[in-house]
């Protein structure tokens, strides 16, 4: 127990260092625990195979394929040409078309891939991200809230 709080101390240190990239640190102190003996091997390694990760990985995959194909850059350019630098339109325009794409498809997939894009704007207009990320993900789940609340009632039939 004290080898966990000690880890967990000298983790919170690191990354408020800054020194070291944070995956490395988490691996590392995965590492850790596992020569220490406080976990298993398989134990240390059997989120890596839960279809969450398996799903997570690929959204990453997908996004930066997305940006490398050039898609991001183009929506960033339709979100940003169609509403003219309007606060309150660009924000409306994201969230509609976040709650709309995220009430078809799943809202973690919609919400990563819709990050670069919003980023992209934010830069060609000169705004803080976070004005328009935040309304996206509350978007995203409400989205999300709307399949599952459909999806439901119908199972209930």
């Amino acid at each position: 127990m004290l080898i966990v709080f000690a880890l967990l101390i000298l983790i919170i240190i690191l990354f408020a260092l800054d020194k070291f990239p944070p995956d490395s640190v988490i691996l590392l102190s995965l590492i850790a625990l596992v020569v220490s003996g406080t976990i298993t091997p398989s134990q240390a390694f059997a989120g890596f195979g839960s279809d969450f990760i398996i799903m997570l990985s690929s959204i990453f995959i997908i996004s930066a394929s997305l940006q490398h194909n050039g898609v991001v850059e183009y929506l960033s350019n339709k979100l940003t040409s169609n509403v003219s630098g309007n606060y309150f339109l660009t924000t409306a325009t994201i969230m509609l078309s976040v709650g709309v794409l995220s009430a078809f498809m799943n809202n973690t997939t919609v919400a990563a891939v819709m990050v670069l894009p919003i980023l992209g704007m934010c830069k060609n207009q000169g705004r803080h991200p976070p004005l328009y990320l935040m309304p996206m993900a509350f978007a995203s789940l409400l989205g999300g809230t709307c399949v599952n609340r459909h999806f439901y009632q119908h199972c209930r039939k």
